[in-house]
């Protein structure tokens, strides 16, 4: 753990250990458990991240930044009038000159992710490849497709290796779609259908069933 490489957050690290060994089942921490100096700390160093009030099922992905100015400035556009959030965010009142602890009540309640500093990109490609799965089967009328209906659909309609296509290429004679062409490759470094669909799976984000007649079929999850 490189959490002492800074010397200004070198003190936090015994804090840090110790509130992950008291949590030792819990993925978040209640802003309490820090002050709002310590949590930019660890937030701007990638050891917390910001948890907001989202469904288990949301494909958000939550910034990994501490609450600047701009952000300020912003949120009111983003968030209800009076709530928290519109002001900038638990920490918002240590960036405003003279201001002092807003709703403390409210505040102590914001929870906070345990992380890994830099796995943002990560966790983009992640959620990127989650809603493009998603989004297939909700594009269809009743949100549920056949399982190889929609490994089609993953690959971009190419068949890999298809000895047929490898001939034409050879010739000359191939005008389909190239494999490297694909949101498959082009988007998401040519991420398998089988790791995507277990990890929406797993996320509660879609469901395999059995339709009986024509074999396994995927539906958004109720």
């Amino acid at each position: 753990m490189r959490l002492c490489g800074n010397t200004t957050i070198c003190p936090l690290r015994s804090r840090y250990v110790f509130t992950m060994n008291n949590n030792p089942t819990s993925v978040s921490i209640t802003a309490s458990a820090f002050t709002p100096s310590e949590l930019s700390s660890l937030i701007a160093v990638g050891f917390l991240t910001s948890s907001t009030a989202i469904s288990p099922h949301s494909l958000a992905l939550v910034s990994q930044r501490t609450t600047s100015l701009a952000s300020i400035s912003s949120s009111g556009s983003r968030h209800a009038a009076g709530s928290l959030e519109a002001i900038g965010g638990a920490s918002a009142t240590q960036h405003i000159h003279g201001g002092t602890s807003f709703n403390a009540s409210r505040a102590a309640l914001t929870t906070y992710n345990f992380s890994l500093p830099n796995t943002g990109t990560h966790l983009k490609l992640l959620m990127g490849a989650r809603m493009h799965l998603v989004d297939l089967v909700k594009k269809t009328k009743y949100k549920e497709m056949l399982l190889t209906a929609l490994r089609e659909r993953w690959e971009g309609g190419v068949e890999v290796h298809s000895e047929r296509d490898e001939r034409k290429k050879a010739r000359g004679e191939f005008s389909g779609v190239l494999p490297g062409r694909t949101r498959k490759w082009r988007q998401y470094y040519g991420m398998r259908f089988e790791w995507i669909l277990e990890e929406c799976l797993g996320a509660g984000l879609l469901e395999l069933f059995e339709t009986g007649s024509v074999g396994r079929a995927v539906r958004i999850s109720r």
